[in-house]
């Protein structure tokens, strides 16, 4: 997976987003507001071509929390960026 060109992530008073840039940018229903892991998984995938599992990895590195419950997280944010397209295969 990774970033779709067609997003940027924008950070305004310390809130980050992902918004819509070029041909998508009158999209406004795929401008999200990221909390920390959202960005973190963004971050990862913005110039890597990264597998679910590897990000899930990275994540567990970085947050230590339970694995199976990064993977679900991971697993769900993967999916819906992909259904919305900010994110590409």
């Amino acid at each position: 997976m990774k970033l779709n060109m067609e997003y940027s992530i924008c950070t305004i008073a310390d809130k980050s987003f992902i918004v819509p840039i070029g041909n998508t940018v009158m999209d406004m229903r795929s401008m999200l507001d990221l909390n920390e892991q959202a960005l973190f998984i963004l971050q990862l995938i913005k110039n890597d071509s990264l597998s679910i599992e590897q990000i899930t990895d990275s994540m567990f590195e970085e947050y230590e929390m339970d694995k199976q419950i990064i993977l679900k997280d991971v697993t769900d944010f993967i999916h819906k960026g992909l259904q919305i397209g900010f994110i590409v295969e």
